[in-house]
């Protein structure tokens, strides 16, 4: 009995560390872009614009919460297209919609990047983020 029970222990913590190496946190370089700026742009500036014109938004500056450009999307037809995602980073967490491609990792307004900092001064060219999915709506 005792050999079963050490046995299973043994399985259960070997199939608990598997797993915890199997999933490591997402960290993307995250940085802001002065692009998203022109409130009066018109959508099709971003590479999600057809699906954005789509759901009702015309300009950059009508779309809700802080939009952002991904690395990950490639195309107008991204399944990453409008979904919502938080960064983490030093205990700060920022709720974005990807809605843009980005040539690495994470870009934002400068104004959402500020805050994901902390408004530091000098604000730092780019940190490392913690990406969490969700919420479903942002």
């Amino acid at each position: 009995m005792r050999f079963s029970i050490l046995s299973s222990i043994a399985a259960l913590s070997a199939s608990t560390l598997a797993f915890a190496q199997i999933t490591p946190p997402v960290y993307e370089e995250t940085s802001f872009s002065s692009k998203y700026t022109n409130t009066d742009a018109s959508v099709d500036i971003l590479t999600c614009g057809s699906q954005l014109a789509a759901e009702g938004y015309t300009t950059v500056g009508a779309i809700p919460g802080n939009i952002a450009g991904f690395a990950n999307i490639t195309s107008a037809d991204s399944s990453l297209c409008g979904q919502c995602y938080t960064l983490e980073y030093a205990g700060a967490f920022l709720t974005i919609r990807v809605v843009d491609t980005a040539e690495t990792g994470v870009v934002t307004t400068k104004g959402a990047y500020e805050t994901l900092t902390g408004n530091q001064t000098p604000i730092p060219t780019s940190v490392d983020a913690r990406v969490l999915e969700g919420p479903t709506s942002c």
